[in-house]
């Protein structure tokens, strides 16, 4: 899609940025913080290609950065903490005297942090790669990933289509599930994401080496680790694809690796006029759940199916993700049926009016 944008909030929002990276510029041994999907890994790969400096975790499950993180920055000496597509961190990094550049995309916060949200330009949540690349101009074919990997197709994404260096990547349709899962770019996307999955070690040793490569065709024929990962992520794909569904889509699956977010888009993909889809992991005591749907606010139906129940979750208005727990999860998908249905009568309502 075209970008629709308030010319005078963009050019605000873009100099707001160009402090940001000024900082990180400043910095002599910067600390990056970014989430566990293409989006976060591509926006470190942006900033990190440019100022070849800093250490880096990824931060994994929880959207809140933890006090954990806090420490392993003071132990790496870190001057300066750089936050990137994460939307909640411990009041502890409140306190820090180390400063810090957070870029997001997420419901907005209040921070003493040096945070960018587009949200408070009255901008679109376009993906944090989106915002990242305004002050990197580079690596386009990375802010391609990051950006289709939130399931977005922006200017910057066409712009890569049009350059004969990076054509090859999109050989398929002009749409967000084709581009997604039908085309090489959608490949390399599914890639970064198992790239981010396994051991700390692996998985930051992955990261190394995809930070040397300028070539997207090497990582194809590189990666035989996140090979494996998309192995079994096409088992469980296949295992729910085989199941027949109602007008409600809920697959579960158990695995030491979380696919609910991919999986849950792949699906929305394949079934388009359903109501809803959740995709859940199993774990010990709880369900990791992600949400997607094309006809309702996800972000409305999880906050009212929430209630009265042990879980919490959040996210954008179409896509969201949630924990609940395991001896609650049926009363929450109950709860779920019943907002969908409510949704449906007011919307029958209003139609015959």
């Amino acid at each position: 899609m075209t970008e629709k944008i308030n010319k005078e909030n963009f050019e605000k929002a873009v100099k707001h940025l160009e402090k940001l990276d000024e900082l990180i510029k400043k910095s002599h041994n910067p600390y990056f913080f970014f989430d566990d999907d293409p989006d976060g890994l591509c926006s470190f790969l942006l900033l990190y290609r440019k100022y070849q400096k800093g250490k880096f975790s990824v931060v994994r499950g929880k959207p809140q950065i933890g006090q954990n993180y806090l420490n392993i920055a003071l132990r790496n000496n870190a001057d300066l903490i750089a936050i990137l597509d994460k939307p909640e961190m411990n009041e502890e990094f409140e306190h820090s005297n180390i400063p810090i550049v957070w870029i997001d995309h997420h419901p907005p916060i209040k921070t003493k942090a040096h945070y960018f949200n587009p949200l408070n330009y009255s901008l679109e949540p376009w993906p944090t790669t989106y915002w990242v690349y305004q002050i990197v101009k580079n690596w386009k074919w990375i802010a391609a990933i990051g950006i289709v990997g939130d399931w977005y197709i922006l200017d910057i994404v066409k712009e890569c289509a049009k350059d004969e260096n990076y054509a090859w990547m999109f050989d398929s349709k002009m749409e967000i599930g084709e581009l997604s899962f039908n085309s090489s770019l959608g490949k390399l996307m599914r890639l970064f994401g198992f790239i981010l999955k396994g051991n700390s070690r692996d998985v930051k040793r992955d990261i190394i080496k995809l930070i040397k490569i300028d070539d997207p065709k090497e990582i194809l024929l590189n990666f035989e680790r996140a090979k494996k990962i998309e192995k079994e992520y096409n088992k469980i794909l296949n295992k729910a694809l085989r199941r027949k569904y109602d007008n409600c889509v809920f697959f579960f699956y158990e695995s030491k690796y979380s696919f609910t977010g991919l999986l849950s888009n792949e699906l929305l993909h394949r079934y388009q006029k359903k109501d809803i889809i959740v995709v859940g992991r199993r774990r010990v005591y709880d369900f990791s759940l992600s949400l997607r749907s094309k006809k309702y606010r996800v972000d409305l139906i999880l906050k009212e199916a929430l209630k009265g129940i042990r879980g919490d979750g959040g996210g954008h208005k179409f896509a969201c993700g949630a924990r609940v727990n395991t001896l609650d999860i049926d009363r929450f998908l109950e709860n779920l049926c019943s907002v969908i249905e409510e949704m449906k009568k007011q919307k029958n309502r209003k139609d015959s009016d």
